[in-house]
């Protein structure tokens, strides 16, 4: 088999499976066209584990902070002390470490810092969101992102995040502090544990 390389991954309509069980289905994807937030419903108790990616965001305003909140069939959660977040910023052209935290807020914060919003600025990021719908643990994130504020040199992001009370999540919502999103794409894949 000269010339073939084997990546041990299957892949069909959505599916990413792994070589040895476990797979990514596709929940649902939404690109943000100065949109004030984007959102992906069907969430439900078939996962325990989504993977969530936000690519190529950028803030109509400059220096507003991204935000994630978690939603069920009411609506989405935004009360003053529904969420619980830290994050730690490493800045390549300033301070070593700057860790942020906040234990009853109304979203989960991936960073104290605003995002830029001129030419090459802009936030991606990849989380994970532990627990099932239907799960009587509260629903945890964590994950990694990289932004550009105002300075060309990126900033790593890591982050966490918890919902308050158990929630039955269907639904998960990307926004910033203020402004639509002029650009990018919140994406949610559900990672089957065999």
């Amino acid at each position: 088999m000269s010339g073939v390389v084997a990546d041990n991954v299957g892949r069909s309509s959505g599916l990413v499976k792994a070589a040895g069980g476990g797979a990514w289905t596709l929940i649902g994807t939404s690109e943000a066209s100065n949109s004030a937030t984007l959102t992906v419903t069907g969430l439900d108790s078939t996962y325990d584990t989504y993977a969530i990616a936000i690519a190529d965001a950028v803030p109509a305003t400059d220096a507003a902070t991204p935000f994630l909140r978690l939603g069920d069939s009411g609506g989405f959660d935004s009360g003053s002390s529904d969420y619980s977040w830290t994050s730690d910023r490493v800045n390549h052209s300033g301070p070593a470490s700057n860790l942020a935290k906040d234990e009853s807020d109304s979203e989960i914060q991936f960073t104290d810092d605003g995002i830029g919003s001129a030419a090459g600025e802009g936030f991606g990021a990849v989380a994970f969101l532990h627990g099932p719908g239907d799960g009587t643990v509260r629903s945890m994130i964590t994950g990694q992102a990289n932004m550009f504020n105002n300075s060309t040199a990126p900033n790593l992001l890591s982050f966490s995040g918890v919902r308050n009370a158990v929630i039955t999540h269907t639904q998960i919502q990307f926004l910033f502090s203020s402004g639509n999103v002029s650009t990018g794409r919140l994406t949610v894949w559900g990672i089957s544990h065999a």
